[in-house]
């Protein structure tokens, strides 16, 4: 077995990222067979402590801060996320490190008569049951696990963590999780243990009082961010930003951030609440492992500056509330500049209330579509926009629509692709060909 064909072999499980929301049911969603499929493996999710982590937004970004700051602080760690945005690779890594091509395919090739034994094994579940394994393989100290989607019933909650995180919540998801709000934010406290201290980030009136009620009603030591924590904006430049942090004991620190946005600055408080609970469990953690951390994170893709003359940024906004925060971090960093938007969606998202954010803000517009199944036609958002009374141009792929913009536009410009996380990504990788910058680490053409 090659990389590729260990790809393959992968993806030829049931994949519920590549299929539209209106085609899966919550009855698709069930933690037996993956309950069953850890007791095969003598269940490695039970041999280190872990941090769950929930959200619509911001959970990501919220969990690589959090890894950055433990390893700051000499811990092994090992992060576990999705989706990608180049390599199946970035799912698992220990600190900075991808999981190797070669531990894919050995890990595989292992337990391939395993798998073949179960019936309608997920994509997701080989994979979370891959980072579990791997972790324990490796020794690492504390893992930080993103849950993929909802939560209660989402492939990785099957651990106990020793703290949840809940990151904003917003509406997404909706023929799985709910259509309210509230409905959406019960879903994601499911990952809230009986006893295991949670943090939650600000949260709209009616979502917090549904994640508050579940930490009470099981003993759960709630942090909420905003009440207990708080920050304060600082400067904000291309290359970063800076965000006062304050404790509940009205300690403050000041950090340096390379995420830019108001938003992620509210991922940070929330990371660094997390990393305070983690300090009062004994883990070894110093304020100066906080500043470190959280200065040395990487996270691409989110509010990502690329290039400048034109400004050149790419971000994985998928939701009206994520394009709102987007757009807010433009007019802070770069005023009103004139705005190249190319935007790809997945079919399955509420495109039009995308578009109602987004559009109006666009001097000029190209839709586009990332190489994903779940991409939506060119041909559909020049329709839809046209509704809207917009005109727009159309590209086959993002890279072509990077390159048209990019040559199209004045050197005080920004030319934003966004809409998905894999429009983000495609956008990178289509900068970095254009400029002859180092390429990231991709995964073989599909074949």
């Amino acid at each position: 077995m090659n990389y590729q064909q260990a790809l393959d072999y992968i993806y030829s499980f049931a994949n519920f990222e590549t299929r539209p929301a209106d085609q899966q049911t919550r009855a698709d969603y069930t933690l037996d067979r993956m309950w069953a499929l850890l007791a095969e493996l003598d269940n490695p999710q039970e041999r280190y402590p872990m941090v769950h982590i929930a959200g619509t937004k911001g959970k990501g970004s919220t969990a690589a801060m959090l890894t950055s700051i433990l390893t700051a602080a000499g811990h092994r760690v090992g992060l576990y996320t999705s989706p990608h945005l180049h390599t199946y690779r970035e799912r698992v890594r220990i600190g900075r490190r991808l999981i190797s091509e070669d531990e894919v395919i050995d890990w595989l090739e292992k337990h391939r008569p395993l798998f073949d034994t179960f019936e309608d094994l997920t994509t997701f579940e080989v994979t979370t049951a891959l980072a579990f394994d791997f972790f324990a393989q490796e020794s690492v100290d504390i893992a930080v696990i993103e849950v993929g989607l909802g939560g209660r019933l989402d492939t990785t909650n099957v651990i106990t963590p020793v703290l949840s995180i809940i990151t904003s919540v917003s509406l997404d998801h909706t023929a799985i999780l709910g259509d309210t709000i509230a409905e959406i934010a019960l879903d994601k406290a499911g990952i809230i243990k009986p006893g295991v201290p949670v943090v939650s980030a600000p949260q709209p009136a009616e979502a917090l009082s549904e994640i508050q009620r579940v930490a009470s009603e099981i003993a759960a030591r709630q942090t909420i961010v905003g009440r207990d924590w708080t920050w304060k904006l600082g400067s904000m430049q291309p290359d970063g930003q800076t965000v006062d942090v304050q404790s509940p004991a009205r300690e403050t620190l000041r950090l340096w951030m390379p995420l830019i946005g108001a938003h992620e600055a509210v991922n940070a408080t929330v990371a660094v609440a997390g990393a305070d609970q983690l300090r009062r469990q004994s883990w070894a953690i110093t304020p100066d492992d906080v500043l470190v951390g959280v200065r040395a994170t990487e996270w691409p893709g989110r509010t990502e500056i690329l290039g400048r003359q034109p400004w050149v940024m790419a971000d994985g906004a998928h939701n009206d509330a994520s394009a709102r925060a987007l757009l807010a971090t433009v007019n802070c960093l770069l005023g009103q500049c004139r705005i190249v938007l190319i935007f790809g969606a997945s079919v399955d998202k509420k495109i039009d209330e995308m578009f109602g954010v987004l559009l109006p803000a666009a001097a000029h517009i190209i839709v586009t579509a990332a190489d994903h199944p779940r991409a939506a036609d060119p041909e559909l958002l020049r329709e839809m926009a046209g509704r809207r009374g917009y005109s727009v141009e159309t590209a086959p792929a993002v890279g072509e629509a990077l390159v048209a913009a990019v040559g199209g536009a004045e050197e005080n410009d920004l030319v934003l692709a966004t809409g998905s996380l894999f429009v983000a990504g495609e956008a990178r990788f289509a900068w970095f060909e254009h400029t002859g910058q180092p390429l990231p680490p991709c995964d073989p053409p599909k074949v």
